[in-house]
């Protein structure tokens, strides 16, 4: 089909005429500077993981004593190693 085969609306017309084109986009004027704050909560963010990863690395090997001194059973103790999955 071609052009002259379409019936379309002149103000549609030049609507599709004009959507392909290219056009300079400039960046506006108001720029805002970036800053550093998201560093800090994703520096707070990365020593939270390593700190629970730590922990749990510290708890896991020491589990069959605690669980003795503490009279816990195997189910409470996934439930305590399931915490540090959240922190996760």
């Amino acid at each position: 089909m071609t052009k002259a085969a379409i019936k379309v609306a002149p103000l549609a017309q030049s609507y599709y005429d004009n959507m392909f084109q290219a056009k300079a986009v400039e960046p506006p004027n108001n720029t805002v500077r970036r800053t550093h704050g998201r560093h800090l909560p994703t520096g707070i963010i990365f020593f939270h993981t390593i700190n629970t990863y730590m922990d749990l690395s510290c708890i896991a090997p020491a589990a069959g004593a605690m669980q003795k001194y503490l009279n816990i059973d195997d189910i409470t103790m996934d439930h305590i190693f399931g915490i540090f999955a959240i922190g996760y």
